[in-house]
């Protein structure tokens, strides 16, 4: 399996992106290398071995059209659709919000939500996001996730933030959702705040001692916690659009077998490849 790795992109007081130089690829209807754009070090949805839940999708996108996926890594953050899918380095990217304005994208593969993690001993027993309690414990998450926003509107204030952005390509172990599953685990944090596919994973991984509980939010806000999941390509590949989606719809059951898998929430959805 090929691999193609942009230089690392970092974060240092305001964004920098380093430059890099990429071979072009045409779109094809039968493209001979399949390439999708992955980050290095977004565990568990990605890393640079390709054993990430996402990586497998992307395998799974390639080997219904007979052919092995090929990988062009650059992390996740500012610019990423700009130097990947806009530039030609690489055809498809798992994991957009449907809907993302930046790329053409397949219809919703799956829907999920942001979700509360807790440690099975903790002795709490919490319902949902706007559980009372919450105020009267140290909540972790993402900075500026919508989770984030939405227990402040409801004036909730004791929320350690983690930051987003790390060098995915040389500090894979910096990924914040790996710290904040550290300090939860290490009691530096009551409650995490992840995006379901995320916490799922970790909640599996270590088997009995996470409890992940659906926001179940009451009444209306104007902030929102549950998001469909597409695959984007570049704007106006129509032709890639629809030999992913053609994909993702004939592996709809692999596919669905591996978010199971994984723990992942999946939630009810109309218009989605993959429903509960």
């Amino acid at each position: 399996m090929r691999e193609k790795i942009g230089l690392p992109w970092r974060v240092v007081g305001k964004f920098m992106v380093l430059p890099f130089f990429f071979i072009p690829l045409t779109s094809l209807s039968a493209p001979k290398g399949l390439t999708a754009c992955s980050d290095p070090g977004l565990t568990p949805l990605f890393d640079m071995q390709g054993k990430g839940i996402y990586n497998k999708i992307e395998e799974l996108i390639a080997s219904y059209h007979g052919q092995k996926v090929e990988r062009y890594f650059f992390p996740m953050q500012m610019g990423f659709v700009r130097h990947t899918l806009v530039e030609k380095a690489c055809h498809f990217v798992v994991g957009v919000p449907a809907g993302y304005e930046l790329t053409l994208n397949t219809k919703p593969l799956f829907r999920s939500t942001y979700v509360l993690v807790y440690r099975s001993d903790s002795g709490f027993d919490i319902k949902g996001i706007d559980d009372p309690i919450l105020s009267k414990l140290k909540i972790g998450g993402i900075v500026n996730n919508p989770a984030f926003f939405y227990l402040k509107d409801r004036g909730i204030t004791n929320y350690v933030g983690y930051n987003s952005f790390y060098d995915s390509f040389n500090r894979p172990e910096d990924n914040p959702n790996l710290q904040i599953i550290k300090d939860l685990l290490d009691k530096k944090i009551d409650v995490a705040v992840l995006w379901g596919p995320i916490a799922g994973y970790f909640v599996k991984e270590y088997n009995g001692k996470l409890k992940m509980v659906l926001p179940n939010p009451e009444g209306q806000s104007s902030v929102r916690l549950d998001y469909k999941v597409a695959i984007g390509v570049r704007k106006g590949d129509t032709h890639m659009k629809e030999y992913v989606e053609e994909a993702i719809v004939g592996e709809k059951e692999a596919i669905k077998s591996l978010l199971v898998s994984n723990g992942i929430p999946i939630l009810p959805c109309d218009n989605c490849v993959i429903n509960p």
